[in-house]
């Protein structure tokens, strides 16, 4: 008996449904790229984490509102991702610090979803903010 490793090739279906997950990921972080978020790098170089399904999720919501002809909800949803931007960078400014610090990417993405996905006349409460990563001593304002 040899001691050394026995080398098998990679079956062809392998080969290729690896090169099907890679040309996905790829797909997708040029989705996400296109639609003007930030991709952490970490992320797009890992091909994946929590941020890239977060902002996956926000925008796929958003092009499913617009493939529905819900122009005007696509429309509140742009609006409500403004106002999370406006209060970040304006949070940000009065307590100088980055807007990361206020607020992550995800942590907006994921609250803009949670919000548009309630039903209507619902808000986010405090402590849901607080529970979805939202760090700020400013978070009434919001």
């Amino acid at each position: 008996f040899s001691k050394d490793p026995i080398v098998l090739p990679v079956p062809d279906c392998i080969r290729e449904a690896d090169e099907k997950e890679k040309a996905t990921r790829e797909e997708t972080i040029a989705k996400l790229k296109q639609s003007g978020l930030n991709v952490p790098q970490d992320e797009m170089a890992k091909g994946g984490g929590p941020a890239i399904q977060a902002m996956k999720k926000w925008v796929d919501y958003v092009q499913f509102q617009h493939d529905s002809n819900r122009h005007e909800r696509v429309s509140q949803l742009e609006s409500l991702v403004k106002i999370l931007e406006d209060w970040r960078s304006s949070t940000a400014f009065m307590n100088l610090t980055a807007t990361g610090s206020v607020m992550s990417e995800q942590t907006l993405v994921s609250v803009a979803y949670t919000q548009a996905t309630l039903p209507p006349g619902r808000k986010l409460d405090t402590n849901s903010l607080v529970a979805a990563g939202v760090r700020s001593k400013e978070i009434s304002s919001l």
